[in-house]
């Protein structure tokens, strides 16, 4: 008997001892030396950066923090978006019933160049009372806070004082390096002087009085009634090309850590602009006429296949060149004129070159985007001999 609680205790003592090893291991895991990588932080600016902040930005502007709490709507929304693709796998599940799944659309397909609305098709509970036990059982099992095992944060305490006090130092500015994936700190006022400097060059951009947003739509709905007129595009591509809410384009610029000066590299998104739908429907039907150039090389690999498939003379020289803004200075009308030539000679209909030619004067013409949220520029139109 005696043996028996002996060898109890024994096992008591060695879990307590156990448990408190943890969290000892937890706590000094917490307070561990910083040691940051300042091989992938970039500090440009007046600002010394501490161990805390190197340490934090050197995990990269994509690392997500530990959230202290669950987001509950989020939590029912997974469940509800669960409970809805388990019915919906229930309710089509038969060979028969699958063009039906396609027309519903619960996994859009392309079909032309603009993607299928997602349906909101809700299917109907209870068709099964095996799946509506699961479903039950699944979510009730969620929710049970019982179940919920605590989170660690992922970050050091000073690292989480450094994540606040970056956010609220309105005189730096963070942006990913425009190579090698590093992260480059910048005084504000040093990264906005470096945009301006190339908005202001009147070779390239004019500043605008007021957003044009209003006065361009009204342009867009009227061409896009002409080329109805005109039989070139149906009512359902018509439809498709007003875009909802559009907004203009933002202009920021990433750093050129690896050169001298550092220069930005400027970026505009467009992905609400004004000309987004536009320039969906022209890539779609261009796609393939770029593609079937023999010039045309689709990354790095694509690049490399070539060398090895071709033969090469030994006394050849392989030379690379870097076109200083090779987008602003191709001259519109001329690129313009090169894609109707293209079409034209593939004997390419549908869409007509003459609508392409439109839209793409269209898109060219009303190229604009705004920067540090209350100016706006237009992107100058270039010209034969400019």
């Amino acid at each position: 008997m005696q043996s028996a609680e002996h060898t109890s205790n024994r096992r008591s003592k060695n879990r307590h001892y156990r448990s408190e090893k943890r969290k000892t291991n937890r706590k000094n895991k917490r307070r561990r030396e910083i040691k940051p990588d300042t091989n992938t932080v970039t500090n440009l600016s007046s600002n010394e950066l501490t161990d805390a902040q190197l340490s934090l930005l050197a995990k990269g502007l994509t690392f997500c923090p530990t959230p202290n709490n669950i987001n509950m709507n989020e939590l029912n929304s997974d469940i509800y978006a669960f409970k809805r693709r388990c019915r919906l796998a229930y309710e089509f599940n038969s060979k028969e019933k699958k063009k039906e799944q396609q027309k519903i659309g619960e996994t859009p397909a392309k079909e032309g160049p603009f993607p299928k609305k997602k349906s909101e098709y809700q299917p109907a509970p209870g068709q099964s009372q095996t799946l509506e036990l699961f479903l039950s059982a699944v979510e009730k099992d969620i929710l049970n806070e019982s179940n919920w095992k605590r989170t660690w944060p992922n970050l050091t305490m000073p690292e989480q004082r450094a994540l606040n006090d970056l956010k609220s130092n309105t005189n730096i500015v963070i942006k990913p390096a425009d190579k090698g994936g590093g992260v480059v700190v910048m005084d504000k006022s040093e990264y906005i002087r470096k945009c301006e400097e190339q908005l202001n060059n009147d070779t390239y951009y004019t500043q605008l009085e007021s957003d044009p947003t209003e006065k361009y739509m009204t342009e867009l709905e009227r061409a896009i009634q002409r080329w109805k007129r005109k039989k070139w595009i149906s009512h359902s591509i018509a439809k498709e090309l007003i875009p909802k809410e559009p907004k203009p384009g933002h202009f920021y610029g990433l750093p050129k850590i690896h050169k001298d000066g550092i220069p930005l590299r400027p970026i505009i998104p467009q992905c609400q602009a004004l000309t987004s739908q536009l320039s969906r429907y022209v890539d779609y039907h261009l796609q393939p006429i770029v593609k079937s150039l023999p010039s045309y090389i689709k990354d790095t690999n694509h690049h490399l296949e070539d060398l090895q498939n071709n033969e090469i003379s030994p006394n050849t020289i392989m030379v690379s060149m870097d076109v200083v803004s090779l987008y602003s200075n191709i001259p519109n009308e001329f690129g313009i004129q090169a894609v109707k030539k293209h079409m034209i000679d593939r004997n390419i209909t549908n869409p007509p070159p003459e609508l392409i030619s439109e839209m793409l004067t269209f898109i060219l013409n009303r190229n604009y985007f705004e920067f540090n949220g209350s100016s706006f520029y237009k992107q100058w139109v270039q010209q034969w001999g400019q």
